[in-house]
């Protein structure tokens, strides 16, 4: 599948629920990308690659870092803003490895080769206004997020990282929202919603 994350980081990642989950609002139809040149491509393959210089479960080559483990190895290449950067994976590496947090942390890298980055942080448009809620884990950015979303009618941008510029320009990066039941007994959410949670969470 295809995601176009406004327009600065065209990728093609598998079409698996992992990825689909967390790119959901980035997703595009294939037919409608034009961009010759990918800036990420993902996918799943033996690797034969072998390197000459070995860290341990790291090894080195020219442009590439590969991680070799017993149940699989990723291979990460090209990692540069002229190239389309791979990251290739094998075996069951994927199921005890996360790698969707390593695309997302190449997509970040990508960025900030184009004078962007990711920030650790809630937001929302208020009144034609970008507001940043930025605090340590637990420290109640979703809580506040939604409390202005349910009061002010504020728009959801995102809930934990938010792609800022050198100038100041805010993009959002709305990936899945994690709630518990504080954020049910203080907002009221749906019941249903209550017993989903629930048998995630337990009493609290």
């Amino acid at each position: 599948m295809i995601i176009n994350i406004h327009g600065l980081i065209v990728a093609e990642l598998p079409d698996d629920p992992k990825f689909r989950l967390h790119f959901l609002p980035f997703i595009e139809d294939k037919k409608r990308n034009n961009r010759k040149l990918l800036d990420l491509r993902v996918r799943k393959d033996k690797i034969s690659l072998k390197c000459k210089k070995g860290y341990g479960v790291y090894e080195i080559c020219d442009n590439c870092l590969k991680i070799s483990r017993k149940f699989g190895d990723i291979l990460l290449r090209n990692l540069n803003d002229k190239e389309t950067t791979e990251i290739i994976f094998s075996g069951i590496i994927d199921a005890l490895y996360p790698i969707v947090n390593l695309v997302r942390d190449t997509i970040w890298f990508k960025l900030i080769m184009k004078d962007y980055t990711f920030i650790h942080a809630a937001c929302v448009k208020l009144k034609g206004k970008t507001i940043i809620v930025n605090g340590w884990l637990g420290s109640g950015k979703t809580m506040t997020t939604l409390m202005l979303m349910k009061n002010f009618g504020a728009e959801f941008l995102g809930d934990d990282l938010v792609i800022v510029s050198g100038n100041g320009k805010v993009l959002s990066y709305p990936i899945p929202l994690k709630l518990s039941l504080v954020h049910y007994k203080v907002l009221k959410f749906p019941t249903f919603l209550k017993s989903n949670l629930k048998l995630i969470l337990g009493d609290i």
